[in-house]
């Protein structure tokens, strides 16, 4: 019986079946290998040049420092020479790692295990929460890609950070990012951000200072020192909790860190910013005392800083109070003060720079009486004597009828009394007498240009002046009758060390004899003494003279001391009145600053600063139990 013959297994339609099969595998691999083809062109085709990573573009930086080299504002792109990551202190490069990217030394650019754990986070909150960008992949998108949100441009990131990883060590690359990261107000770098923050190069960064810098990263604009520095203190505290976790400090480093950074904690570098005004101001001119150029820019100023912080603390104070006191939106409050030789050593534009940027030091506005100044030297320059008399009965001039305030009318009183109690009257007959042109051209002498109406009005202070043409003016008692031009900018040079720009030595003319200063300043101090700026009185000889505008609209007091000249200046935007007068708030925040300048008061005190503890910190409201309950509530107010 013949055997029968075993069938093959690769015969018939089976065989035909796997055949078939085959193709299809290889048809759906080479359309897949083809999408992959035409994808990878589509993402690849437009990449940018990878030969080198050069520094971005970037507009000129302009520093702006107060008087003693204390760094005041930058403006423009800011960068510095580039440090390596292993010359800073190890918790620098540390506090950024444990809070931006937690595996960087493991993962080989990009971190699957924080993009899985971003996604969840983002699929729970129903919003973007989490990014799961690595470092590298943050370094391949500021060095090569546009900050657009897309799936395309996280795909080239990807591949970039890929190429990144292959091509540099980590340390490498921990130092390119940490030369190239931005920390907001065009500062990028780590050892920009040390100068623009701290006044110190990165090397010399404390452990709080490296985890306020973390902090930044997140949000420059939101966690900024400058602009919100409780929120900054929160995000760094979570910085120093993530630095905890990964064993980098102890709880009881991060708690000294924290305790010996507010110790040393200068207030007004982590405060209102008032000399902003004046930063911006500053910014104006240097155009018309240099030409443009490339070049980064040094502009050192004549802004003392203390005296600066003593200003703002004044005012803060008394804005406060005031609120207390009347529940309502107190008046804006402009101060300036300059030195016998024409320099600004203090000047706030308003209450907070955070609210509003206005400059009301530079601002036009009516001067009410405080403009008298002008009439009486005017007088006094012509011959008169401050025991002259003259009528402080009512007066009317057409349809306008000047009225006093507060004062009864005597018939006759001496030019002293007419400029110690305010008596407009009386200060109208003057300004008759002395004809219009000649109070003009004694303001004009001084220094005010703003518009001056040419009629009587003028003499009560109608027309429109800027506090600091004001006390320019003023400074002339404290000047010995010469004619010294208020300024701001000593010098400026490049960072290199090039001058561009010195305040040049000048012989200034003496516009008005010694005897018509001599009788001014008495008259301004017997107004001190026991005239309408009784609040204004000090411990030593000073001098001043208070104004209101019409309808008190405007509150002014102007006056000197020891060898300075200051004025302050309240009242509101909308030009409401301020029910107030310039013997009132103007001259009580005069005093207070003047007494701190010549050294009768302080107002600032290391030991009124806080020490916080990690564990208890105030922002959160409640203590956490432990290092968990502090992440979570942490979280909770991210």
């Amino acid at each position: 019986m013949a055997k029968r013959r075993k069938k093959s297994r690769f015969n018939g339609k089976s065989f035909k079946k796997r055949v078939g099969g085959l193709k299809l595998i290889f048809a759906t691999l080479l359309t897949g290998i083809s999408a992959l083809f035409v994808l990878s062109i589509w993402y690849l085709y437009d990449l940018p040049s990878i030969s080198d990573i050069s520094p971005p573009t970037r507009t000129p930086c302009i520093i702006i420092k107060a008087e003693d080299g204390t760094l005041l504002a930058t403006y423009g792109d800011v960068f510095r020479k580039p440090v390596k990551a292993q010359e800073l202190p190890p918790y620098v490069p540390q506090a950024i790692i444990s809070i931006e990217d937690k595996r960087f030394f493991e993962h080989c650019g990009i971190d699957v295990w924080g993009l899985l754990r971003a996604a969840w986070a983002n699929v729970r909150a129903r919003r973007y929460a989490q990014g799961g960008s690595t470092i590298t992949q943050q370094l391949a998108k500021n060095a090569f890609l546009s900050p657009e949100r897309s799936v395309r441009r996280k795909i080239q990131e990807a591949i970039l950070a890929l190429w990144l990883e292959r091509r540099f060590s980590k340390m490498q690359i921990l130092t390119m990012y940490l030369n190239r990261v931005y920390f907001g107000s065009g500062t990028y770098g780590i050892d920009a951000a040390a100068w623009k923050f701290f006044q110190k190069p990165a090397k010399s960064l404390t452990l709080y200072e490296a985890v306020k810098l973390a902090a930044v990263l997140k949000s420059p604009s939101k966690y900024s020192p400058f602009n919100n520095p409780d929120q900054a203190d929160v995000r760094a505290i979570k910085v120093l909790v993530s630095m905890i976790q990964a064993g980098y400090v102890t709880q009881k480093q991060a708690e000294s860190a924290i305790n010996k950074y507010r110790e040393n904690l200068r207030p007004s570098a982590h405060g209102a910013e008032g000399y902003r005004c004046f930063t911006d101001w500053v910014m104006e001119m240097i155009p018309q005392l240099i030409s443009s150029g490339s070049e980064d820019l040094i502009v050192t100023t004549t802004l003392n800083y203390k005296m600066q912080t003593h200003a703002e603390a004044v005012v803060a104070k008394h804005v406060k109070d005031l609120m207390k006191q009347n529940k309502q939106i107190p008046p804006q409050v402009a101060l300036v003060c300059v030195d016998r030789y024409g320099a600004i050593k203090a000047m706030l534009g308003g209450f907070s720079y955070k609210l509003s940027q206005f400059n009301r030091a530079t601002a036009g506005r009516q001067s009410g009486s405080i403009f008298k100044f002008f009439v009486f030297l005017s007088a006094l320059d012509k011959g008169l004597r401050s025991h002259d008399m003259i009528s402080d009965l009512p007066i009317k001039m057409g349809e306008w009828s000047p009225k006093n305030y507060h004062w009864v009318s005597k018939g006759e009183i001496s030019l002293n009394d007419a400029l110690v109690f305010s008596v407009n009257t009386a200060t109208v007959r003057l300004a008759c007498k002395l004809g219009r042109q000649s109070i003009i051209d004694t303001a004009r002498a001084l220094g005010i240009k703003g518009r001056l109406p040419n009629d009587l009005t003028l003499s009560l202070g109608s027309g429109n002046t800027s506090l600091l043409e004001l006390v320019d003016a003023y400074n002339v008692i404290n000047t010995q009758g010469v004619r010294i031009p208020a300024y701001a900018i000593s010098n400026i040079r490049t960072t290199s060390g090039k001058i561009l720009y010195q305040k040049p030595i000048q012989v200034n003319a003496k516009v008005f004899p010694d005897r018509a200063i001599s009788d001014m300043r008495k008259m301004l101090t017997n107004t001190v003494l026991y005239g309408t700026g009784k609040r204004s009185r000090l411990p030593i000889s000073s001098y001043g003279k208070t104004g209101t505008s019409s309808k008190g609209r405007d509150a002014c007091f102007i006056g000197g001391a020891h060898s300075f000249t200051a004025g302050v200046w309240t009242g509101h935007d909308d030009m409401t009145s301020t029910q107030n007068f310039g013997g009132a708030l103007p001259a009580s925040i005069w005093h207070n600053f003047m007494l701190a300048c010549v050294g009768l008061a302080s107002f600032l005190k290391a030991s009124d600063i806080p020490k916080l503890n990690l564990i208890s910190y105030p922002q959160l409201r409640r203590a956490p139990n432990n290092i968990g309950d502090l992440i979570n509530a942490l979280d909770a107010r991210r």
